[in-house]
């Protein structure tokens, strides 16, 4: 699974980076990461929760080395 930009617990680090890069306000910061996802905001931790809880699950039993992007649309595909 490839989650995009994901409001973590790392989250914070990287709106100060941005700050810090940008001199932007943190608001700002957070508006210029969510216009790069289609979807036009961050995604969240229960964006992610319903695919892991799929694979985890017996639905998923004959599922594997699959790569499944949970992104908003940002990223244009998963390629290997």
């Amino acid at each position: 699974m490839h989650p995009h930009i994901t409001r973590t617990s790392r989250h914070g680090e990287r709106v100060a980076w941005l700050v810090r890069k940008h001199g932007v306000s943190e608001a700002e910061a957070e508006k210029l990461m969510a216009e790069r996802i289609p979807i036009g905001r961050i995604l969240e931790a229960s964006d992610v929760t319903p695919l892991v809880l799929l694979f985890a699950s017996p639905l998923s039993g004959a599922t594997t080395g699959q790569a499944i992007a949970v992104d908003g649309g940002a990223l244009p595909g998963v390629c290997y």
